[in-house]
């Protein structure tokens, strides 16, 4: 996750600074940290969070019905 995200920062600061190198340092390096961590995070409680709680109901409905007997023979 941490590359894709990076790669659109460089592009965006790129056309904002317009070629100043020292402008373009000065944001790329805590852009560079604190993006991916928010994209992360964003990522995690609108998709992993859910989708978990999720898995975890159908275990559950799935764990509390009462299995077929089975016959032997």
């Amino acid at each position: 996750m941490n590359e894709p995200v990076q790669k659109l920062l460089g592009v965006t600061l790129a056309v904002v600074v317009q070629g100043n190198a020292t402008l373009f340092t000065a944001l790329w390096i805590p852009g560079a940290v604190v993006l991916p961590i928010l994209v992360s995070w964003w990522l995690h409680e609108r998709i992993d969070a859910p989708a978990l709680r999720r898995g975890r109901a159908v275990a559950r409905r799935g764990m509390t019905t009462t299995p077929a007997p089975v016959s032997a023979g």
